[in-house]
């Protein structure tokens, strides 16, 4: 079993956040903690979320590099198809040509034929 520590540490930090705000209306209210350690508080809260935030988004960067590869290499492919495609293309109307010339050859010498 994998423990995710990413998830352990959001939902500690989300405690913190909860106690951090229940201490700040506690002072509102008149008791509890110091400005002072309140203030502090919500620094460090802050910081460990701005470096959270920080580490998704790195993750989020390295996951687009991986997406940008695979759709470059998807285009690339793409336009193999379609040179391919635009040469089988190139084919088939030869081949049509050629074909439209023997079923008219065809056609006269079995004309002539009946004629005769």
């Amino acid at each position: 079993m994998k423990i995710d520590w990413e998830t352990i540490l959001y939902w500690v930090l989300a405690l913190f956040g909860i106690f951090i705000i229940y201490q700040a209306l506690r002072y509102l209210l008149g008791g509890s903690w110091a400005l002072e350690s309140l203030v502090v508080a919500f620094l460090v809260l802050n910081f460990t979320l701005t470096i959270a935030n920080g580490m998704k988004l790195s993750h989020f960067e390295g996951e687009f590099r991986e997406f940008r590869h695979a759709m470059l290499t998807l285009a690339k492919d793409f336009k193999e198809f379609r040179e391919e495609m635009r040469e089988f293309k190139h084919e088939m109307h030869s081949f049509t040509k050629e074909t439209d010339k023997r079923f008219l050859s065809m056609e006269n010498n079995f004309k002539t034929k009946i004629i005769r």
